[in-house]
């Protein structure tokens, strides 16, 4: 994950932690995240179960970064 994307994960870190609607903007934003650091790619989509295992990712790599600053 860089640094840029961790600094938008932040600044935007309710999306991980609250059930919150979000922008198509924002989803586009997370799944380009999730495909860089996950082994296997996904495409947008609004799917539920897609967005929450996209999410789920994120917010592990997210507190891993987190825990060791």
């Amino acid at each position: 994950m860089t640094q840029e994307d961790y600094n938008w994960l932040l600044a935007n870190r309710t999306i991980m932690y609250s059930s919150i609607r979000m922008t198509p903007e924002q989803g586009h934003k997370l799944f380009e995240i999730y495909n860089r650091i996950a082994p296997k790619h996904m495409a947008y989509t609004t799917c539920g179960s897609c967005v929450r295992t996209v999410i789920n990712l994120l917010k592990q790599e997210y507190e891993k970064i987190t825990n060791n600053l």
